[in-house]
């Protein structure tokens, strides 16, 4: 085997050849190349022939030549000994790798090639290149561990002697197995056996095999079936060897040399041929039952074959069937019988008894009545009508959403007689006719209560409402309801929630409070005291001022004008007012009524000459103007403004004007959103009638009814 590794190296280096030109070698014709071997003339100095049949420079069968050959430049290729000769004068180290040719007196065993000199590692290669010029070393490779360098490490022809490096059970010394491997790496398979594995016949396939047939061998390999296992004492029959089940059969099933071991038992007669013996009458001992013999003793009655332990209690027949030491015992063949007080076809539980004929009258066959009392569960049984009276008639307990006890909520869970409308699941009973099921005092017939709630179901309305005992919701009913109690009547328009008794009663033209005599806004009008404030025009005083006269209208009238009293060609001695009520107008809104009341007489003392100063329909007093001679008043002139009183607000007030003007004097003007309330006359003495001073009381007003 080494000398073949080391053949195959050369022809790998001898591949780097030109194609033969030696005229005997890789030149002549022939076939097509497959390896560079093929191309191989044999000749070392022309370099290593390659097997390139695409190359432009391959010859008819593919091969060609080395581009390079096998010396270097300094040395001279001998084809004698086909190796390369260093020339020492030209160069001592050829091939550069530091160590001088063998030829000039140094150790480099190969100056052609830089990887093989003195100290260079030795690889393992299975080439067998002498990487460090000792033939003595092969390089080192042990995968396996076992100790042993692998095959594949060569130095020429002396190489590793591991034939498998990856298997650590392989190698030189071991003992050679029966298994298909050459486990000693002596070259040979599974040799110097013998034969030692031994096998047996086994014609029955039962794993087990005849030691009368045997052969020595790793493998068999005759096709016929073989174990390596003996003790087959019956090879025709694969359910008898060793480890068999010993059956009752005469037969030595288990090949331990004894017929039917550890079988015997007591047999008994079985005269019906029910499969059960009769006690009584046991038989002598054997392996296995047979005609009329069983190995079963409990048959009670071995002369009737309907009678044994398999037997079936079928009837009221007074007879043990079953062997079990009772009699018509078993359920649903001896009947059980329900007691049924109501008389409904069906019983319950509690009372049942087991019986051919019942003791007591007043029992059934069929149970499952939820309701067996006598007052009340006749119309209540399984399968029965279901009927709207809250009872679970059928006995199904089929009433989601309520109910315990036999209690079916469903049919009328407020328990006011009536089942809900559209209720389907009951018939009969209750009227299905309730629009409110979840309140007892809503029904058909019930009494109707002036709640705005349909209590007796007539209305079509959505939400069960009574729109005609309350349509504006006001909590008062109309006069013309059908409709007891509950909410007060008394609404005067039952379509305006605004309206209704006890309701703010607005200047609106309508009858808010539904009380006849107090519509609002009726002509009254008060004045705001926070607003008030005096207006007033001071004139030069002679002497001390010791008296006053005010002149105003009483509360809730309007000051529209005033006279001007005078004694014949004399000054002002007096300013009596004249006084109007407010009426209403248009609904929201009140004036100034066009007729005028005669004025309150405050102050007179003797005949005056009077001149009245009267304001036009629908305004009113807003100031005076005084005409002044030297420092007497000598004449009062009305100042007047439209004036319209909004319900809720303050006075409205134009721009004044005055109805009769005259020169000389003074303005006495009450502010925007007032009226004159009050006129003053300041006298310079009691005794004196003559007015130095003149003021206006000035007030905002308010309405009211």
């Amino acid at each position: 085997m080494p000398r073949l590794r080391l053949l195959f190296v050369v022809v790998v280096f001898g591949s780097f050849g030109g194609c033969g030109d030696d005229g005997g070698g890789a030149g002549d014709a022939g076939p097509i190349c497959v390896t560079d071997t093929d191309c191989s003339d044999e000749i070392f100095c022309n370099g290593a022939e390659r097997c390139l049949p695409l190359d432009p420079t391959a010859d008819s069968r593919g091969c060609a030549p080395s581009p390079e050959r096998p010396c270097l430049t300094g040395q001279t290729c001998d084809e004698v000994a086909d190796r390369c000769i260093t020339d020492c004068e030209t160069n001592r180290d050829a091939d550069g790798d530091g160590v001088d040719s063998t030829d000039c007196g140094g150790d480099d065993c190969d100056d052609s090639r830089a990887d093989r000199f003195p100290g260079n590692t030795e690889i393992c290669d299975a080439a067998g290149v002498d990487e460090d010029c000792d033939p003595d070393t092969i390089g080192e490779r042990d995968a396996d561990g076992d100790g042993v360098t692998s095959a594949e490490c060569c130095n020429g022809d002396d190489c590793g002697l591991d034939c498998d490096d990856a298997a650590a059970a392989i190698r030189p010394g071991v003992p050679e197995l029966c298994d298909g491997f050459d486990n000693d790496c002596n070259g040979d398979v599974d040799d110097l056996l013998g034969g030692t594995d031994t096998w047996y016949v086994d014609a029955d396939g039962d794993g087990y095999g005849n030691e009368a047939m045997s052969v020595m061998a790793c493998d068999p390999g005759d096709g016929i079936l073989h174990s390596a296992v003996a003790g087959d004492c019956d090879d025709g029959d694969r359910d008898v060897g060793p480890g068999a089940t010993e059956t009752c059969n005469d037969v030595d099933d288990d090949c331990d040399g004894s017929v039917d071991e550890g079988l015997e038992r007591t047999l008994y007669r079985d005269l019906d041929g029910d499969g059960f013996g009769d006690p009584g009458m046991p038989v002598d001992d054997r392996c296995g039952p047979g005609d009329g013999v069983v190995d079963d003793d409990t048959d009670c009655d071995d002369t009737n074959r309907n009678v044994s332990p398999d037997g079936i209690d079928d009837g009221c027949d007074g007879v043990d069937n079953d062997c079990d030491g009772s009699v018509d015992e078993e359920p649903g063949v001896v009947p059980t019988w329900y007691p049924d007080m109501d008389d409904d076809g069906y019983g319950t539980l509690a009372g049942a008894m087991m019986q051919c004929v019942p003791d007591l009258a007043g029992h059934v066959r069929l149970m499952g009545d939820c309701d067996d009392d006598p007052a009340t569960g006749a119309a209540t049984y399984p399968g029965a009508p279901e009927l709207c009276d809250r009872r679970d008639n059928d006995c199904s307990g089929n009433f989601p959403g309520g109910g315990t006890g036999g209690i079916d909520e469903r049919e009328d869970a407020d328990d006011d007689g009536h089942t809900a409308v559209g209720f389907a699941d009951c018939t009969g009973g209750f009227p299905i006719d309730d629009c409110n099921d979840e309140d007892g005092s809503i029904f058909p017939g019930a009494t109707e209560v002036c709640d705005r709630v349909d209590s007796d179901c007539s209305s079509t309305e959505p939400g069960d409402l009574e729109p005609t005992e309350d349509g504006d919701d006001d909590g008062f009913v109309n006069g013309a309801a059908m409709c007891t109690g509950g909410l007060p009547a008394g609404d005067c328009d039952d379509g305006d929630n605004t309206r209704f008794p006890g309701a703010m009663e607005q200047c609106n033209g309508v009858n808010d409070d539904c009380t006849a005599g107090t519509w609002a806004c009726v002509g009254r009008a008060t004045f705001d005291n926070d607003s008030a404030n005096w207006a007033s025009v001071f004139f030069p005083e002679v002497g001390a001022i010791s008296n006053r006269r005010d002149n105003g209208c009483d509360t809730g009238r309007v000051m529209i004008g005033f006279d001007e009293r005078q004694r014949p060609g004399e000054n002002v001695v007096g300013a009596n007012p004249f006084c109007a009520d407010a009426v209403a107008a248009t609904p929201g809104q009140t004036s100034v009524a066009a007729a005028f009341a005669d004025p309150a007489l405050r102050y007179s003392t003797s005949t005056f000459d009077i001149r009245e100063r009267r304001c036009p329909e629908g305004s009113a007093l807003v100031g005076v103007r005084v005409r002044l001679v030297g420092d007497e008043v000598t004449d009062l002139t009305a100042r007047c403004a439209p004036v319209t009183l909004e319900l809720g607000g303050p006075a409205v007030t134009g721009t004044p004007t005055t109805v009769s003007g005259f020169s000389g004097g003074a303005n006495i003007d009450c502010p925007a959103g007032t009226l004159v309330h009050e006129i003053r006359g300041f006298l310079e003495t009691p005794t004196d009638d003559t007015y130095i001073r003149i003021e206006i009381h000035c007030r905002g007003l308010t309405s009211r009814e």
